[in-house]
């Protein structure tokens, strides 16, 4: 990466990159879906650290990592299951 890099931290708030060690950020995603009596949970977390590999030059690196899971619910497994699905289900109207 070169030139000035624009952090943008959670609340939205922009900072200049000068001056700055390094800068670490964690981005999390969570999708959830019913489908078939199952409840599938997906987490994507990405985070990334920026840091300067040459301050005079203004170029900097910049490393990422990714996990990902899948949560799969079966929520027609028990009795206890089914009366939480079937009470999901009559709240969203799709019953």
């Amino acid at each position: 990466i070169h030139g000035d890099i624009r952090f943008v931290h959670a609340d939205g708030e922009q900072k200049e990159s000068k001056g700055t060690y390094n800068f670490d950020s964690v981005n999390e995603k969570v999708e959830l879906t019913l489908t078939q009596g199952k409840a599938n949970v997906i987490i994507k977390v990405i985070a990334e650290r920026v840091i300067p590999t040459d301050t005079e030059f203004n170029t900097w690196r910049k490393s990422q990592a990714i996990v990902t899971r899948h949560i799969e619910i079966n929520l027609q497994a028990n009795e206890q299951m089914k009366h939480l699905y079937k009470h999901v289900m009559t709240k969203t109207g799709k019953s």
